[in-house]
């Protein structure tokens, strides 16, 4: 028996992507809290009578940043020997772009902004990263050129991620993703954050 397929080499700067899959953390424990969203439901039901149109994302956006104000153990991050606990709650959310890599866009301090500018800030933050996606991807095969060995590439992306200030530049303290789980029960994701909220 042949089992055939069409083999199709990965272009310039997708080989980093798939290693930093490869080497992302994985948690180290997962909570999982069932919500009652009838008010929530509700309350977003009036504001669009009002003409006021916000997203479930924003919604989610906010509870977990009030969340982790009221836990602070789960909003921290470890690099080497030092635990730092940021002065806000800068979210990430990864958003559809023109490629299987997904750009994230994150909303800073969204602790402290009230829904509509949470609503007008991730749809420039999307729009924005989604636009550099290409040049994104472009820079990263010029580093893969550079790194072209594997386990370059593996050192490079363990020093990158494992740094608070590039990880919350470019993806928030807290990471919120959407992996279509309507109609389950449960999903467990894998990521990359350090605490992640599953829609």
């Amino acid at each position: 028996m042949e089992f055939l397929a069409e083999k199709i080499k990965l272009a310039p700067g997708h080989k980093f992507l798939v290693d930093g899959f490869t080497f992302a953390k994985r948690p180290g424990a997962i909570g999982i809290e069932l919500v009652d969203m009838t008010k929530l439901l509700q309350e977003r039901k009036q504001l669009k009578e009002q003409g006021l149109t916000i997203s479930l994302t924003v919604f989610y956006m906010k509870a977990i940043a009030l969340a982790v104000q009221k836990y602070p153990l789960m909003h921290a991050f470890l690099e080497k020997y030092a635990v730092y606990h940021p002065d806000a709650v800068d979210v990430g959310m990864p958003v559809s772009g023109t490629t299987n890599f997904a750009p994230i866009a994150v909303v800073r301090s969204v602790d402290s902004k009230d829904l509509l500018t949470i609503t007008k800030e991730f749809e420039i933050a999307a729009t924005k990263r989604i636009r550099e996606e290409a040049q994104t991807i472009k820079f990263l095969g010029w580093v893969e050129r550079l790194f072209f060995f594997r386990f370059l590439r593996k050192w490079l992306i363990r020093i990158s991620q494992n740094r608070y200030k590039f990880t919350r530049k470019e993806i928030g303290t807290i990471q919120m993703t959407n992996p279509g789980t309507k109609g389950l029960s449960m999903s467990i994701s894998n990521h990359i954050a350090t605490t992640v909220l599953v829609i």
